[in-house]
This record gives C-alpha cells, structure tokens and sequence, in this order.
C-alpha cells in the first residue's frame, strides 16, 4: 500500500466518508494520527489503530485502539484534523463488544457521573426510594444513617429523589452534584418566601 492510498484513506475518515474496516485489514490496516478536539475544547494529538467507523445519531465516530492512552476511543469525525500515516501495519485487536456499533452506543449511554451521599434515614427505606434504578447501592451505616452511590446522566432527577425523601443528607461526591443541590436549594427558598 502506498502513503498516497492511505492518504485517501485518511481523508476519507476526516470528511466522514464510511470506510470498511475488514477491507481495510485484509489489505493490511495502518495506524494514523489526526488533531483532535474533544467536547470541552481541549486539543490533543491521537495516534490511533483505526477499527471502525460508525454512523449513530446522524454523526460518523471513528472507533479505533489510542497507543497513547492504551484503550478503545471513539471520535467524532467533525472533530478530527489533519490525518496522516502514523506508523507501520497492525493486526487488529480483540473488540470488547459483539459489534462496534454496540460498543459506542453502550459508551454513549452509560451514566458519567458517579455520585455517593449520606442520607440520615433507615437504608431500608432508602433503598425503597432507589428500587429503580439498577446502578444504586445502598450501604447501612447504622440503624438512621446510610449511603447511597449511583452513576447518572443527569443530577435533576437525583435531586427530586433525594429531596424527596425529606430527610438530612450530604453530598461526599462530586461538588458538581453538591452545586446543583445548593442551586435548586436556593430556588426552592426564594419560591418560598414569595420572590
């Protein structure tokens, strides 16, 4: 395979453009490195062995193995610049998930925030509040006291389960949960007091 050739490639992948990666790889799959721009801004420079590319909420990902960080990343493709040939032919590695497809939709679903609080009432009647959702553990520390940690997507609802169960808790983690409680907090207060 020639750079010019794997050049195409790569432009395929910075304009959006599908490419079939068992092709690719029975031809003899290359590494490449691009610029990229995550969600917050932050830069950096990848060095990626390309897997797949996927196509899911009408946005192409590419779904490759980062040498740098030594585990699967998926990119947005509208964020990637400058691709070029990185490196020497690779053999693909083992994907965690049946299909990259499955592996970036458990990616973009799986909750991001990991929160733990203590909640100054019986865990019995905590874990009650929490029996829906699947990622809650509730851990006794004492017959009125409890913690509870979870992951969430959101902390609105969190807030209202917590808040809820009219009680005392504090928040151990994360200050961003801990913000959004003070927030809704003082919103409740001023409601209260008629402005």
């Amino acid at each position: 395979m020639t750079p010019r050739r794997l050049w195409r490639r790569a432009s395929a992948i910075r304009n959006g453009r599908p490419v079939d990666a068992r092709r690719r790889v029975a031809r003899g799959a290359r590494r490449i490195g691009f610029a990229y721009t995550a969600a917050d801004g932050a830069e950096s420079a990848r060095r990626v062995e390309p897997y797949r590319q996927v196509l899911m909420r009408r946005r192409w990902y590419l779904l490759g193995w980062d040498l740098d960080r030594a585990d699967w990343r998926t990119f947005r493709l509208d964020r990637v610049r400058e691709p070029v040939p990185a490196g020497a032919l690779f053999a693909p590695r083992p994907l965690p998930a049946e299909t990259a497809y499955a592996y970036l939709r458990a990616e973009m679903t799986a909750p991001r925030h990991r929160v733990a609080v203590t909640v100054e009432a019986p865990a019995d009647r905590v874990a009650d509040r929490f029996k829906y959702d699947e990622q809650a553990v509730v851990e006794p520390l004492g017959e009125q006291r409890c913690r509870v940690v979870t992951r969430v997507d959101s902390f609105e609802w969190l807030v209202l389960v917590v808040g809820l169960l009219d009680v005392d808790f504090v928040v151990e983690e994360p200050r961003a949960f801990a913000d959004r409680c003070r927030a809704m907090g003082g919103r409740l207060k001023r409601a209260g007091s008629g402005g």
